[in-house]
């Protein structure tokens, strides 16, 4: 073999481990990009469900608010104007037999009431959205 054709066999050998360095190089910053990029699209989908769920617990806080309110401006007071009624029929009752069972009933209406009125401040209780608002 002469000079030239040793010449020649380095040259494109040095071309040919080049082109292999380089196509090795590129392979790793097109892996590391698609490494990149599938994390990404993973923390896109993770915030996407979390955003998620933040609204429906929120559409859920503002259905049971809605729902306590209505408990309390409706029924509750119903409840009331019913007690009122019975006590006033037990002031003015003079009859013994009648005025036990309107004592009876004026109970069960207040118990219920106090009950209402404490499912009605848990369900607007708003101790859960103020948690909710630190935690962000």
């Amino acid at each position: 073999m002469g000079q030239t054709e040793i010449r020649i066999f380095i040259f494109l050998t040095s071309i040919i481990v080049l082109i292999f360095i380089s196509g090795i190089i590129i392979f790793l910053f097109q892996y590391r990009k698609k490494v990149i990029d599938e994390n990404e699209k993973l923390q896109m989908k993770e915030k996407h469900h979390i955003e998620l769920l933040n609204t429906q617990l929120e559409s859920q806080q503002q259905t049971m608010h809605f729902i306590g309110q209505e408990i309390h401006d409706s029924v509750a007071q119903k409840l009331t104007l019913a007690s009122i009624y019975t006590q006033r029929m037990e002031f003015d009752n003079e009859m013994p037999g009648i005025k036990d069972k309107l004592t009876g009933v004026s109970k069960i209406i207040n118990d219920s009431l106090l009950e209402l009125r404490e499912l009605s401040k848990n369900l607007t209780d708003t101790k859960l959205q103020k948690i909710q608002e630190c935690d962000r």
